[in-house]
C-alpha cells in the first residue's frame, strides 16, 4: 500500500530540512559577499522612560525619542524595550543601505543587553536564538548582515538619551555620513 503524500519517510523529511538549510545558508552567504559597506551603530532603551536612543559610531544621536504607539515589539517592559529599539536600528542600517543604492550592508550593534547577541546564531545558521532570534531574521530579510555586539551598560553612549527628555527623528541625520 502507498504511503499518504503528508505521511512522507523520516528520511525524506530529513532531506527536505538539509535541503532547506542549504537555501538558507546559501542565500546568507551571498547576503555576507554582497555587503560592501558597514556601519556602527548603539542602541539602549530604558522602559521606566518608554524612551530608546540610537547613536553613531562617535555616540551621536541618530534616533531617539520615546516609543510610539505602533511599536508592537514594546510592551512597557525592559527586554521588550530592547529589541524593540534593536530592530529599529536594524530598519535604520537598511533605510541606509537604500539610500546608498546597494544590496547589503554590515551593521555591528553595540547593545548593553548581552541576551540580544544570541541573534548572532541566525547568520551563523545555528538553531536557537530565543526571542532573539527574531532581529537575527529581520536582519537577513532586510539585507543586513547584522553583528550584535555587548558592550558594558556604562559605555553605551546611547543610555543618556534615553533618559534625558527631547528627541530627535532619523530624518534628521545624513544617512551616509553613518558609514564607517
Amino acid at each position: 500500500m502507498k504511503a499518504h503524500p503528508l505521511q512522507e519517510s523520516p528520511g525524506r523529511q530529513r532531506y527536505q530540512l538539509r535541503q532547506a538549510h542549504c537555501v538558507a545558508s546559501a542565500a546568507k552567504t551571498a547576503l555576507e559577499a554582497n555587503a560592501s559597506a558597514s556601519l556602527t551603530l548603539y542602541c539602549d532603551a530604558k522602559a521606566n522612560n518608554d524612551r530608546f536612543a540610537i547613536c553613531d559610531k562617535c555616540g551621536n544621536p541618530v534616533w531617539h525619542g520615546r516609543f510610539f504607539v505602533t511599536d508592537h515589539d514594546y510592551n512597557g517592559e525592559q527586554s521588550s524595550g530592547e529589541i524593540a529599539v534593536a530592530r529599529k536600528a536594524v530598519w535604520l542600517a537598511s533605510k541606509v543601505k537604500e539610500t546608498l543604492g546597494l544590496s547589503a550592508i554590515k551593521l555591528a550593534l553595540k547593545v548593553d543587553a548581552e541576551w540580544l547577541c544570541y541573534a548572532n546564531a541566525v547568520r551563523a545558521g545555528n538553531p536557537g536564538g530565543g526571542r532573539a532570534r527574531a532581529l537575527g531574521d529581520l536582519a537577513i530579510r532586510s539585507g543586513v548582515v547584522l553583528t550584535v555586539e555587548h558592550i558594558a551598560g556604562g559605555k553605551n553612549p546611547a543610555d543618556q538619551y534615553t533618559i534625558s527628555a527631547g528627541f530627535k527623528k532619523w530624518q534628521d541625520t545624513d544617512l551616509t555620513t553613518l558609514i564607517d
